[in-house]
Parts: C-alpha cells; sequence; structure tokens
C-alpha cells in the first residue's frame, strides 16, 4: 500500500511528471541510436556480401572469355 501511495505522488508530482518526461525521451533515444547501429551494421555486411558476389561474377565472365 505505501509504494501505492508514493506512485501516485510521483505521478501527481509536475516535476517527477518532467523528470518521466526526460526518461522517457531518454530511453527512446538511446533505444533509436541502437536500432540505427544495428541496421548500419546489417547494410555494412550486405554491402560486402554484393561486392564479393559481383567480384566473383566478373572473375567468372573474364575467365569464360
Amino acid at each position: 500500500m505505501v509504494y501505492v501511495s508514493m506512485f501516485s505522488k510521483l505521478i501527481d508530482d509536475k516535476k517527477a511528471q518532467v523528470s518521466i518526461e526526460y526518461l522517457i525521451m531518454i530511453v527512446f533515444g538511446t533505444m533509436l541510436v541502437i536500432i540505427t547501429g544495428i541496421i548500419i551494421v546489417n547494410l555494412s555486411t550486405l554491402i560486402t556480401i554484393a561486392k564479393t558476389r559481383i567480384l566473383n561474377y566478373r572473375d567468372n565472365i573474364i575467365a569464360t572469355l
């Protein structure tokens, strides 16, 4: 019960709301940065694979000429 009343006071407190909003904004920003990093790593891997395949196709074409 004590935790419920403390939590309700925290929700009603204007300073706490600002702090919670900043916390949510920081968490969202951190998640955005992490997701962007993962996408960049995946794109880098896909580009490396594509370059390798293109070079292999080129070498095969040159070998058959």
